[in-house]
């Protein structure tokens, strides 16, 4: 059998469909497969930002045309590139397993305190600079860049520019990072377009010979986030010019999630939606654990460490100057964005953060690699642990211990706190925590353990049933 890959000519674009063509001959070794270089309308115009053209399926039309021409038998597409509205003729045979869905900031050697950022994606424009200032402590000007991933990289009117981690990821073997800092942006500041990091491929809904070889590549889990991705943007009017950020993802132990964010009828509008949220209970009596933690006296422990090439600290207090020190040029990562500041105070840059949700979620979003974690003594890390500090810890008064034992309902904040005092808690109260470690010891002992997305949400969640 032999298949036409219709595909842009950019190095991106055929990068992306040698790798779905690697993914079938990896299936049927006999399968012969080429590919047929189309320009599109965006490829053609690089002058104006998009937005200022009218129309639409930009990257998309002229391979549409030699589709229903049979001038080819598939195509791939940056599936962020699909409009809403698609033939009935043509159909969406597989989505791929996703890449990440995040976006990259990327500077070059020498960028200062304020820099000029090459997008010309709304959405990026609206989200961005609220992130460069909040967690990075930098100001930004968005400046409008057309091009490939290689030419908007090589501009030289910027400072660096936002590009999605999904290119980048599939260009790693180019080496376009070289020499440049980057940062993974945060979902919470800053989602992906709508199906950002998802490949769709599609064939004539007549034949049904081809669907049948692409459903052998599709991966469900990806396709429904994308396509929860692209409701909202439908929610939002359609086009691919909302300044609107969506991304759907799962997080183990937790389920899948959407973040919304963008701005609409000029103000920002956020949303957070959890699909296996539990239902707050009519009647609770809560013990909120992050507002009973004692007093603890921090103190540093000797260590004589060879950091690896990846770091992972798990919280500033980590770090003594030493350490802070040998952190320079390594590639750092850290649990949530407080720490992102407190390291960026620190003179550090850090590329990227769990987004709260645990180390084990962190190392499912990045490139691995060898890693060292920077924590404290006793922390539930099965690995590369180098433990830079301890913890003594106060008491729990009397009246702390007596509202813990009448708790129908126990938010935990630390492995620590459930060593002290789950023998005080009723064995019938539900048991909460963030979705890592906390939550990982819990079930280690036999405790059935609600997993919340943050603190934040469990505080929420628990406001809306009667006490």
């Amino acid at each position: 059998m032999h298949i036409r890959v219709g595909t842009r000519r950019s190095l991106l674009a055929m990068t992306q469909s040698k790798w779905v063509a690697a993914q079938l001959q990896a299936l049927d070794p006999l399968l012969e497969i080429s590919f047929v270089g189309i320009e599109t309308q965006g490829d053609r115009i690089l002058d104006v930002p998009l937005t200022d053209v009218p129309g639409k399926d930009f990257f998309v039309q002229e391979l549409d045309q030699a589709l229903l021409a049979q001038e080819v038998d598939i195509t791939v597409h940056s599936m962020k590139d699909l409009s809403l509205d698609r033939p009935d003729t043509i159909m969406l045979a597989a989505v791929p397993k996703r890449e990440n869905p995040r976006d990259m900031l990327i500077l070059h050697e020498g960028a200062g305190k304020h820099v000029r950022l090459g997008s010309s994606a709304p959405r990026r424009m609206a989200l961005v600079p609220g992130f460069m200032q909040d967690v990075l402590g930098m100001t930004c000007d968005m400046v409008p860049i057309r091009g490939n991933v290689p030419t908007r990289l090589a501009h030289s009117d910027v400072d660096g520019v936002i590009l999605a981690a999904a290119g980048i990821a599939r260009l790693a073997e180019h080496s376009l990072l070289q020499g440049k800092r980057y940062a993974y942006l945060p979902l919470t500041h800053v989602p992906g377009a709508p199906a950002q990091g998802a490949l769709a491929i599609e064939c004539l809904t007549k034949r049904q010979d081809i669907r049948d070889l692409l459903a052998k590549i599709h991966d469900e889990k990806s396709a429904r986030h994308a396509h929860a991705e692209r409701q909202v943007l439908a929610d939002w009017g359609g086009g691919c010019h909302q300044p609107l950020g969506a991304t759907s993802f799962e997080v183990p132990g937790l389920g899948a999630m959407l973040i919304v964010r963008g701005v609409r009828d000029g103000r920002m509008h956020e949303e957070f939606r959890w699909s296996d949220a539990p239902v707050a209970p009519s009647h609770a009596r809560y013990w909120d654990g992050m507002q009973h933690r004692p007093e603890t006296r921090w103190t540093r422990l000797p260590h004589a460490c060879v950091l690896k090439d990846r770091v992972f600290v798990a919280h500033p207090r980590a770090l003594d100057e030493n350490l802070v020190m040998q952190l320079q040029g390594k590639h750092i990562y850290v649990s949530g964005l407080a720490s992102w500041k407190a390291l960026v105070q620190r003179g550090l840059w850090v590329e990227g953060c769990a987004e709260e949700r645990g180390w084990e979620y962190l190392l499912s979003q990045v490139a691995d690699g060898d890693w060292t974690i920077l924590t404290h003594a006793g922390a539930q890390y099965k690995e590369n642990v180098i433990e830079t500090y301890k913890g003594v810890h106060g008491y729990y008064d009397p009246a702390t211990i007596l509202e813990l034992e009448r708790a129908t309902h126990i938010y935990w904040s630390s492995v620590s706190q459930v060593e002290e005092l789950l023998p005080r808690a009723s064995t019938k109260a539900c048991m909460a925590s963030g979705p890592g470690k906390t939550a990982q010891y819990l079930e280690s002992r036999g405790i059935k353990v609600q997993r919340f997305p943050s603190y934040e949400y469990w505080k929420e969640w628990s406001s809306c049933s009667d006490v």
